[in-house]
């Protein structure tokens, strides 16, 4: 605060409140703040100055201090320099505010603002901040001036307020109509929050419409009381495609039209048990009884010749041609349509008209008022097997995946009825009386005969039996395992699966002792055909190990190239073959270990575990894992640090050269010739291709890999030597030493480029002081010359010796000295 004796004190500019009020506000402090310099009688520019910055206030003042070259002719900070950026960031349209309205109050700011062009900011800030985005999309790519931008956007506020129009009278015409949605209806559901017991207090429901950019749809909204994020539900985010389930490889599990074709006799009529028929124990005191007939509704009759009709043909019933004391009457029922039926073979529609035809033999006592049939099932003796509870049930299931719910179809009728059981099923219709040669509905022991009828093993059964194991026994049988007999391994690998036969003993008499086969996992199928082969020779190792550990045995495989790998340990392989041989043992010491082999090439058409690869049997991959790590490892190792393996990925995918050589099969191509001699050591992993431990660079990463490898200036052979251990590519010597040849600071440094100059020695005084000797040879006839020379006279001396040993050259120099 700032006061004299004399006149009213003046506040200091506060610049910390609404921005967008500033310059309006600046403008009204500073008119108070000009009459207050003329009443306090200050003249003084300087003064003038010092006073205006101690009553700025301290963002204005920190605003001054921020300027390049503050001097007293600076104008007086208008309209603080911060109106104007205020107007771009700050003002933005409200959701209910028209682009008009925006544009009034937008024009209302600029007025505070010193803009040169003032429609200019305003149209920009229009576009910037404007909800609506055909209107922004309109002024981005039309470039109109102000007023077309607000004809535009008047055109496009009419045209969505008419669509909404539209839609509301559309929906009006429903029943209910879904624009009431402030109107809620009772709601009775309970509500939990997740993982609490309470509920949430639901002040009702509404039906709501939702929309997005793809779909809209209707749905009921819960309004619950309280403050939080509104939650969508699985199910109305499904029908508005926020969320998509994919659902891949689907496959049916039955195939049930397939089955009816290649079993027709199985799919049709009732099942029946052979050789097992059902035999009643009848207690022959209880006097038989002869029940009246029940008559049958007019409108069910023809239902019931029909029922009967199919009963005589599938042999389930058959007419009563003797005399029987034992009558009981027939039970119409319709039969019940389960919407959720279990599976059966041959699915029919449902017909409603169907009925049940039971026959009424309940168990009963004396004190049954109403005489029936039901008397029969007092002379029958029961049997009595203990049905197992839902307890015990429940106990057996502990444990289980996988449930199935079976049902045989009409299943007692599936069960014979002995020929002395069947007089007392007998059974009185409108057509006739007929009795049952199958087990039928109603008799007090079916329960526990069905629940304990079981398969049985008869003579026919041994028979067939006998027969197929005759048939197996002429085929190729398996022997046992003979310790000391020479032991040979066929392996195969398919497309998609392993295969191989261990046998033993000396051709043509080679007997099998086992098989084995497996299918290959999703990555294990992508392998190069070299490493699908070595991967079946690693499996069949490690699966049959216990007979082959420790004694030399034969592999025969079909592929050659394997031979020349797994017997000359100086061959470098890929890094996923190297794997896989390290899964057997170590590749140095494979022969002196404990797997001692031989590789024999053997064709493919005379491989016999060639069908057991091309048919594997589905199994789960254990080792795929450990073998895709070691791959992953491999390439996480070799990657030059300033690159990525993304990045070789792509640059991968993308070169021609590496492109074709992904899905080579002709090695031939002028493109990929050069790959030929190395393609067996090729290995695919993350789209990047290996050449055994070494990452193969695409073209358009190799100059940056050179000079990565060439930061530390090492010269050319240290920095091939570094490039050899990590990375590959054709003429990596040559453009290695290019590349170096061309750096500036190796040059400056290069001493091979320097000779040393020649430098003359001092001629002796007198000869024979200073002598120079060497040898030249051998020649034609075994013998060398000796050659001294005076530096003095420079006289040549030259003497034939018949080697180079002194006790030669001894003889030569005393004859020369002698002179």
């Amino acid at each position: 605060m700032l006061s004299t004796p004399n006149i009213q004190s003046l506040d200091v500019h506060d610049g910390r409140n609404d921005p967008s009020t500033l310059g309006e506000r600046w403008k009204k402090w500073i008119n108070r703040f000009e009459n207050f310099i003329i009443a306090a009688n200050i003249t003084e520019e300087e003064r003038k100055r010092a006073m205006l910055l101690h009553l700025i206030g301290e963002n204005a003042f920190d605003l001054y201090q921020s300027l390049p070259d503050p001097t007293p002719q600076t104008p007086p900070l208008e309209p603080y320099a911060l109106a104007k950026h205020k107007l771009d960031i700050e003002t933005t349209q409200e959701l209910s505010e028209t682009v008009g309205q925006f544009y009034a109050r937008l024009l209302k700011l600029a007025q505070t603002c010193n803009f040169h062009d003032t429609d200019s900011e305003i149209k920009s800030q229009i576009i910037l901040k404007t909800h609506n985005k055909e209107l922004r999309r309109y002024g981005l790519t039309e470039q109109p001036d102000l007023s077309k931008l607000l004809l535009k956007a008047r055109a496009l506020e009419t045209t969505d307020t008419q669509i909404v129009k539209i839609e509301n009278k559309d929906n009006e015409t429903h029943t209910l109509s879904l624009l009431q949605i402030n109107d809620l209806q009772s709601n009775d559901r309970r509500i939990f929050p997740y993982n609490t017991p309470h509920t949430l207090k639901v002040l009702g429901k509404f039906q709501g419409i939702f929309k997005t950019e793809k779909t809209r749809t209707t749905a009921e909204v819960i309004v619950v009381e309280g403050h939080g994020e509104p939650l969508l539900s699985y199910e109305t985010s499904v029908q508005l495609k926020l969320v998509e389930v994919k659902c891949r490889n689907i496959k049916d599990m039955t195939n049930i039209q397939y089955l009816e074709k290649k079993y027709p006799e199985l799919c049709k009529g009732i099942g029946n048990l052979k050789n097992y028929q059902v035999k009643l124990h009848i207690d022959n005191t209880v006097t038989p009884v002869a029940q009246t007939n029940r008559r049958i509704p007019f409108h069910l009759r023809n239902k019931v010749e029909i029922e009967l009709n199919r009963l005589l043909m599938e042999g389930i019933i058959e007419k009563a041609t003797e005399p029987t004391n034992w009558i009981s009457p027939a039970v119409i029922v319709p039969k019940p349509h389960d919407p959720v039926s279990p599976t059966v073979i041959v699915p029919k529609p449902h017909d409603p008209d169907a009925i049940r035809l039971c026959i009424d033999m309940r168990a009963a006592n004396k004190a049954i008022k109403r005489v029936d049939m039901r008397a029969a099932n007092k002379a029958i003796k029961r049997v009595r097997n203990i049905t197992p509870t839902t307890d015990d049930i429940i106990t057996q299931l502990n444990g289980a995946k996988v449930f199935s719910k079976i049902d045989l179809k009409e299943g007692y009728h599936q069960l014979t009825l002995a020929e002395e059981s069947r007089h007392i099923t007998a059974f009185a219709t409108h057509i006739g009386i007929f009795r049952y040669k199958r087990l039928n509905f109603g008799i007090n022991t079916a329960a526990e005969i069905f629940q304990d009828s079981k398969w049985t093993w008869t003579k026919q059964h041994q028979a067939e039996y006998n027969k197929v194991k005759d048939l197996v026994i002429k085929s190729s049988k398996l022997t046992y395992f003979k310790v000391n007999e020479t032991t040979h391994l066929h392996v195969d690998a398919g497309p998609k699966g392993l295969g191989a036969i261990l046998s033993q003993g000396n051709h043509p008499k080679r007997n099998i002792t086992a098989f084995a086969s497996r299918s290959l996992s999703l990555a294990e199928q992508k392998y190069s055909h070299i490493e699908k082969e070595m991967l079946a020779i690693s499996w069949a190792i490690r699966h049959f190990s216990i007979y082959l550990t420790g004694h030399q045995f034969i592999i025969y495989t079909d592929h050659k190239p394997l031979v020349n790998i797994l017997e000359n340990p100086r061959t470098a392989p890929s890094a996923r073959i190297e794997r896989l041989c390290l899964k057997i043992q170590q590749r140095l010491c494979l022969k002196i270990q404990h797997h001692q082999f031989k590789v024999v090439y053997q064709e493919g058409k005379t491989n016999p575990s060639d069908y057991l690869s091309r048919h594997p049997v589905i199994a789960e991959i254990h080792d795929e894992i450990k073998t895709e790590n070691y791959v992953n490892f491999i390439i996480q190792r070799n990657m030059p640090k300033k690159l990525t393996v993304q990045e070789v990925a792509k640059e991968t995918e993308t070169d021609p050269v590496l492109k074709q050589n992904q899905n080579a099969n002709a090695w031939e191509k002028p493109d990929i010739r050069q790959f030929k001699n190395v393609k067996d050591e090729l290995t695919l992993g993350q789209s990047i291709i290996l050449r055994g431990h070494r990452i193969i660079i695409p073209r358009s990463l190799q100059q940056r890999t050179i000079k990565l490898a060439h930061l530390g200036h090492q010269g050319i052979v240290k920095t091939k030597q570094l490039l050899r251990s990590k990375v590959w590519f054709p003429n990596i010597d040559k453009l290695t030493e290019q590349e170096i040849r061309k750096c500036i600071a190796c040059q400056a440094t290069d001493e091979s480029k320097y000779k040393a100059p020649l430098q003359l020695r001092e001629t002796p005084n007198q000869p024979f002081i200073k002598l120079d000797i060497d040898y030249a040879g051998p020649f034609q006839n075994n013998k060398y010359a000796v050659l001294l020379v005076d530096e003095y006279s420079r006289y040549p001396f030259i003497e034939m010796i018949n080697s180079t040993k002194f006790i030669d050259l001894k003889p030569v120099l005393q004859k020369i000295f002698s002179l």
